[in-house]
């Protein structure tokens, strides 16, 4: 895949065992409380992840809400079992960009189950400065809203997305905050 932008292809499932091979730098985390959090995320919803090849393969990693790692920005806050909460989101060579980034959150969204009522990710306050929270101003330019009360919070609301047909790597749903009205609808999964 090198040189290419992998647009066809899209976002691939990524499994817990294949996460906790990857070698980020998780801060202050504990690497088994990360762990946890990956196989809890993949028992929740058959994956860990996603994947989005290309010259710098980006990583998108998630958990069920309740799961979240101790010192993670988004564990502080609360976040409940029946929403996801983005573990982190890194490139392999550490240079993050908004469009791949969106690619990515559009492949991650699409791949929660419909129990799952929203995304929500910590935002850092300047560019992307550690893999657990990207910048504010990309989370609300991929269609998440901040949440009242809650500091840099955000959260991209999965009841309001709808289903639309493309691009045809996704499962069948998720547009909302690129340039559409977000609008009530029934997810498909």
């Amino acid at each position: 895949m090198t040189g290419q932008h992998n647009e066809v292809g899209g976002p691939r499932p990524l499994t817990a065992a294949a996460a906790c091979r990857l070698e980020l730098d998780w801060g202050a985390l504990a690497p088994a409380e990360v762990r946890a959090a990956l196989w809890a995320a993949e028992a929740a919803w058959g994956l860990a992840g996603v994947v989005l090849a290309g010259d710098a393969p980006l990583v998108g990693l998630l958990t069920p809400g309740d799961c979240l790692p101790g010192g993670h920005p988004l564990a502080l806050a609360g976040v409940e079992s029946e929403r996801a909460g983005l573990l982190a989101l890194t490139a392999a060579d550490g240079r993050l960009d908004r469009a791949r980034g969106r690619v990515l959150i559009l492949g991650l969204a699409a791949r929660l189950p419909r129990r799952c009522r929203s995304l929500e990710a910590q935002g850092a306050a300047r560019r992307l400065a550690a893999a657990t929270a990207p910048p504010a101003v990309w989370l609300t330019a991929w269609g998440f809203t901040a949440v009242p009360g809650a500091g840099r919070r955000f959260r991209l609301d999965l009841r309001r997305t709808i289903p639309s047909p493309r691009p045809a790597w996704l499962p069948g749903r998720v547009e909302t905050g690129w340039g559409m009205v977000p609008a009530p609808a029934t997810r498909n999964g």
